[in-house]
């Protein structure tokens, strides 16, 4: 079976979304910027004031553990494995542009901003629902901004999706084991 089709597609909405950049109006590219290098920061304070706030120290104990290795999977594990296993270069390289924001010289598939993004936004959502929609759609906030700034292509994007989702009921799962297994004691 042939990618091209796949290839294609991907290129055509990289080429719609990217065009709002390139001829949109003037504003559009510090909103651009914007959600691709300082969204993530106020996601992060987010998971931070949930963390905060969070009731009872066993609780709150576990949400950190939760974090970690949702992190730790998304960062770590799957995204940079990925990334050097799939070798698929960057939109502004494969197209010879200027990026809006200053590139990353690395792989983009899967994106990791993306991929933390949605598994700190998933791990939240686990706990708090509607603080965690919100992040889930800053996340995809972030992803079309990435894309449109032109430092991923839209695959790229669904990619940190996947592995954040994947990264997240991971982490959910292991955090739910050992909640159950290291329970105090009476409770």
């Amino acid at each position: 079976m042939s990618l091209a089709p796949l290839a294609t597609l991907n290129r055509q909405i990289f080429d719609y979304v990217h065009g709002f950049v390139t001829t949109g109006p003037l504003g559009i590219e510090r909103a651009v910027v914007f959600g691709a290098l300082y969204l993530p920061f106020i996601v992060v304070v987010v998971c931070l004031v949930v963390f905060l706030v969070e009731h009872g120290r066993h609780r709150r104990h576990w949400l950190l553990v939760e974090f970690l290795a949702s992190l730790i999977l998304a960062a770590q594990v799957f995204s940079a494995n990925l990334q050097v296993l799939f070798g698929h270069i960057r939109p502004f390289e494969a197209l010879q542009f200027t990026p809006a924001i200053a590139p990353v010289i690395f792989f983009s598939f899967p994106s990791w901003h993306v991929s933390v993004l949605f598994a700190l936004a998933l791990t939240v959502r686990f706990h708090h629902k509607k603080t965690g929609d919100v992040l889930i759609f800053l996340a995809l906030v972030n992803g079309l901004a990435r894309v449109a700034a032109g430092v991923h292509w839209p695959f790229d994007i669904l990619g940190g999706i996947a592995v954040g989702i994947v990264s997240a009921l991971m982490a959910h799962a292991i955090v739910r084991f050992g909640e159950e297994t290291f329970r105090p004691s009476g409770k």
